[in-house]
């Protein structure tokens, strides 16, 4: 399908920027791959990936809260199973979202999760296709500049010049002047190829929904 492929060009282009370093439950310095950083009811979640896939495609996912205490940020266990509940429908509506076009998620800034120590996590499993889905059109944040220092001298102001553009030279001609004829249209093939494209519009939607409510029907497996 042509939106898979578009999620896993986007997603390419990504990889770079996705990364995050944090201190591991042994107190090492990693990099991972954010999946995503989000709010839900309140609270915010971070689910990220080492990058472990097994033999069926699964890829291995660690998810925690996040707790701020002061300047400290800490990740954790999500121990109350009505909440792990929550967040695994949010999960799911963030996949169909994607799938469907209609996402709708409260997206935070993990590059402000500085120095981040993860005490315990959560690990759950997703193939890699729904993985894409659930990591695809995160909400980019600009960094934050710094104001430029206000100089000591004044500057000499700029002298202003006109521009220059390169000179364009364009050439008209009429049909009779190349002796060419305006070509007939065809409107009876107009019509057949338009209807034919058509037909082929409504199969291509009756796929697309066949392929939707599959991908539903796995997602509700899944947990």
């Amino acid at each position: 399908m042509v939106i898979f492929g578009i999620i896993k060009s986007e997603n390419k282009r990504r990889d770079k920027m996705d990364k995050l370093s944090l201190f591991n439950v042994d107190n090492m310095l990693v990099d991972v791959d954010v999946i995503r950083y989000f709010r839900l009811n309140n609270n915010e979640y971070l689910i990220y990936s080492l990058n472990e896939v097994d033999e069926q495609s699964y890829v291995k996912l660690y998810a925690v809260k996040i707790n701020r205490d002061g300047d400290f940020i800490t990740g954790s266990n999500i121990v109350d199973e009505n909440e792990w509940n929550a967040v695994k429908e949010k999960i799911k509506t963030i996949i169909i979202g994607n799938k469907e076009g209609n996402l709708d998620v409260e997206d935070l800034d993990y590059n402000q999760l500085f120095n981040l120590k993860i005490n315990e996590y959560r690990i759950f499993k997703l193939s890699t296709q729904l993985t894409d889905l659930l990591k695809a059109n995160k909400k980019s944040f600009e960094p934050v500049l710094e104001a430029n220092p206000v100089p000591t001298e004044e500057p000499v102001p700029a002298v202003e010049t006109e521009p220059v553009f390169p000179t364009e030279q364009y050439t008209t001609s009429t049909p009779e002047e190349t002796n060419e004829s305006m070509p007939e249209v065809d409107y009876q093939a107009m019509y057949l190829a338009e209807k034919a494209n058509n037909e082929r519009l409504v199969q291509e939607i009756e796929e697309l929904k066949n392929k939707i409510n599959s991908i539903k029907e796995t997602i509700n497996n899944l947990f």
